[in-house]
């Protein structure tokens, strides 16, 4: 919430990104986490936080429709 008080809306994406990581949310996780590393510089801790979780949650996602294509 502070970040988007202070209108750094990057780190507050990254926030969200963490809070539905952590909450299971794959889909959400990795559309917060796409649009943290918009605004991010690349390299820097935040940015590669981001990253890390946009792949956890690709590979959930195609871990999920796999599972749903063999039903």
């Amino acid at each position: 919430m502070i970040y988007g008080q202070e209108g750094d809306e990057s780190r507050a994406a990254l926030a969200t990104a963490e809070r539905n990581n952590l909450e299971g949310d794959p889909k959400m996780a990795l559309a917060s986490a796409e649009t943290a590393m918009r605004g991010i510089p690349v390299g820097t801790p935040d940015y590669l936080r981001a990253q890390d979780i946009a792949m956890v949650s690709r590979t959930a996602l195609k871990k999920d429709k796999k599972g749903r294509d063999r039903e």
